[in-house]
């Protein structure tokens, strides 16, 4: 069986590449307005991927359908509490403890780590060069709204660090440029410093740390930085520079220095660079965003955080068994797509007013659907029939009925190799907890 986890990241992952998709058509909506815009899109973009969509689904699946207990056939259930705590569980006899489900989750999580690693320490080489070219640098007397440091190095002039902030300059920059094209070079920097770039940055380098293996997230990292450093320079020829002036400026600092290859050390290189220069000499005017394309934006954040909202509140176990129980107060009509196996079991103890003590072990996704009413108990028997096909078993202990691996039948299930998973069922059914004087007794 692919392990749940796995199947979580896939449906993370095209999540994160349609909403990315989404966010690319407003910026083509949007591309006769200010570049800052589409930053601040982009950035959304890249900030999903650290949000998964389940967390809000799961906000959802807690929102309270009704004060008091459901009512299935007219009588109430009583609301079943969660065990706590975690611990090891001795596993049934015929149970493979890693078998190559489990094999080749361990070796994509070692391949992830050591693409996580890779990343970074290609990001500290190249850290290390700014950093040791912050240690040599002196300081000057330059007015700025940060500290302003004159390096030896070759770096163009750029923004370093996050909390106190430093602007580093090459050596002999002001012998190199006129005042008027220092001064635009200067209010390019100042840009950087006010929207908080080097923050932002740093947050899409996590991602594209964490999700390095996913070509979107390098591709969201470019179109980042093309559209912020394109957003500087409109501030810059709003502030009233010359285009040509502040054209010359960059061609000369790019024409004399290197840049830090480091999106979190914002600087004035970087981008498409002749596209930049096309753009700053047509100095063309930049649109107000109107109200329908505010709406437009409001409406879609508001469908980014509203539609799982609803998926949860719709697929949490209350509303799932309110749908098994239908209209009828004896009869229902059985529905379940693609639906965790535990609720299903919250629908059924609902309807028949069991318990069920889930083991950690029982995992899977089934579809049921029956067009024709069935009462309570038929509910249950197709329950147990399900259970038997995916390789689960109901074995009444006492008061309880306690949901297993077969042991005789197929083990479809996965091996508990770790801590216990947080059912989003909580209300509804128990977790099998490990009691030491029940594995004492076991052979």
């Amino acid at each position: 069986m692919i392990s749940a986890s796995v199947m979580a990241l896939a449906d993370h992952l095209w999540q994160s590449t349609l909403f990315a998709v989404a966010v690319g058509c407003l910026t083509l909506l949007l591309r006769k307005n200010s570049a800052r815009v589409r930053c601040w899109l982009w950035l959304s973009a890249s900030a999903k991927f650290l949000l998964p969509f389940a967390l809000l689904r799961g906000v959802g699946a807690h929102f309270p359908w009704s004060r008091g207990p459901l009512s299935i056939a007219g009588q109430k259930v009583v609301q079943i509490m969660q065990f706590g705590g975690v611990g090891p569980m001795a596993l049934p006899r015929g149970t493979h403890v890693a078998g190559y489900g489990a094999v080749l989750l361990i070796a994509g999580g070692l391949v992830w780590v050591l693409g996580i690693l890779i990343v970074i320490a290609h990001w500290h080489r190249r850290w290390r060069l700014v950093r040791q070219a912050l240690r040599d640098s002196t300081a000057t007397r330059l007015a700025f709204v940060i500290p302003v440091r004159s390096s030896s190095s070759q770096l163009e002039p750029g923004v370093v660090g996050i909390l106190r902030p430093v602007l580093l300059l090459p050596q002999g920059l002001e012998r190199r440029l006129t005042p008027s094209e220092l001064g635009a070079v200067l209010a390019h920097e100042q840009c950087h410093v006010a929207w908080k770039d080097n923050l932002t940055a740093s947050v899409h380098m996590l991602v594209e740390a964490l999700f390095w293996f996913h070509p979107l997230t390098w591709w969201l990292g470019t179109r980042m930085v093309d559209e912020r450093e394109r957003a500087c320079d409109e501030q810059v020829l709003r502030d009233g520079h010359m285009p040509a002036t502040y054209a010359e400026g960059i061609l000369k600092v790019c024409e004399h220095c290197l840049g830090a290859g480091l999106a979190c050390v914002a600087g004035i290189g970087g981008a498409s660079l002749g596209q930049r220069i096309e753009g700053i000499m047509n100095n063309r005017v930049i649109e107000r965003v109107n109200t329908v394309r505010k709406l437009v934006i409001a409406l879609a954040a508001c469908m980014s955080i509203a539609v799982p909202l609803a998926i949860g509140v719709i697929t949490s176990p209350r509303a799932l068994a309110q749908a098994a129980a239908g209209a009828s107060p004896d009869r229902m009509t059985i529905n379940f797509h693609d639906a965790d196996i535990g609720q299903v079991a919250a629908a059924v103890a609902l309807a028949t007013h069991k318990t069920f003590i889930i083991d950690p072990r029982v995992h899977a996704r089934v579809t049921i659907y029956d067009p024709a009413p069935m009462s309570p108990a038929e509910f249950y028997e197709l329950f147990k029939a399900t259970l038997q096909e995916h390789g689960f078993v109901a074995v009444p202990d006492g008061n309880a009925t306690r949901i297993v691996p077969d042991a005789n039948g197929p083990q479809t299930s996965r091996p508990f190799l770790g801590p216990l998973r947080d059912w989003e069922l909580r209300d509804e059914v128990w977790l099998a907890m490990p009691n030491p004087a029940t594995q004492s007794r076991q052979p």
